[in-house]
């Protein structure tokens, strides 16, 4: 019963590390730098998800992308490579703060950008795009509009797929628009801050967690399931030689 059990434990183990194992071999996929990207923006209004057309982005290219796996990182390049603005570490909210100052960076010293306008659909197309950290900064909506401007914001090219097992160089951006209201008992307009979204997030820099845990958790594994297997090649050779009649034992 005991050798039973032990035989179970081996095999889930060798179960576990033959599922684990492609996740730690796709944690930590090699960019194609041999490719070119894009970047394709859709403006919705965020009630009905109505298109919004006339509306101009312009895009600018401020950093490059190096890869090692999971450990991302973006340095600041063209003509935003001595703005002063770090790329590094670029949570949610860093990135927000970053796009806002190379914003200003851009406009405070005359960088021009590549304008793109929404069709009728709400579509606007940036196409082939070279690898790397991408400034969109919107325009202006029409006068009268019920919305606030949606804010600058930065993409990467390429981004990390939904599974985190290879990268995406199409990559898509849902700019959201933030509502004009005003508070019952107010006059001064308030506003429904909503963040632009793309398919996935812009890749975690200096982030190799993933990669190491799942070796870890490999090794540990693996370590184990050899141990079972020694241990069990013994117990069978000594149940061998007390089965032996001519074997007279200790």
């Amino acid at each position: 019963m005991k050798r039973k059990a032990r035989i179970c434990t081996v095999l889930f183990l060798a179960a576990f590390i033959a599922a684990a194992m492609p996740f730690s071999v796709f944690a930590a996929p090699a960019i194609d730098y041999t490719k070119s990207g894009a970047v394709h923006i859709t403006m919705l209004t965020p009630e009905q998800n109505k298109p919004i057309a006339g509306l101009q982005f312009d895009l600018y290219f401020v950093g490059t992308i190096d890869s090692s796996g999971y450990n991302i990182m973006f340095t600041p390049a063209g003509d935003f490579e001595y703005s002063g603005v770090s790329l590094s570490n670029l949570s949610a909210s860093a990135s927000k703060a970053a796009a806002k100052k190379l914003a200003d960076y851009a406009a405070a010293n005359g960088i021009i950008g590549t304008p793109k306008i929404t069709h009728s659909d709400g579509k606007a197309e940036f196409s082939p795009l070279n690898l790397g950290l991408y400034l969109l900064v919107p325009g202006h909506l029409a006068s009268g509009s019920p919305y606030i401007n949606p804010v600058p914001f930065l993409v990467s090219v390429p981004i990390t797929n939904i599974d985190g097992t290879g990268w995406d160089y199409i990559v898509n951006v849902y700019p959201k628009l933030e509502i004009k209201h005003s508070d019952p008992g107010t006059t001064a307009p308030t506003t429904e801050n909503r963040e632009t979204t793309t398919d996935h997030d812009i890749p975690k820099t200096n982030d190799t967690s993933p990669v190491w845990l799942l070796a870890g958790l490999g090794i540990t594994l693996t370590a184990l399931l050899g141990l079972q297997l020694i241990f069990l090649k013994k117990t069978k050779k000594k149940n061998n030689n007390n089965s032996d009649p001519s074997n007279p034992g200790i």
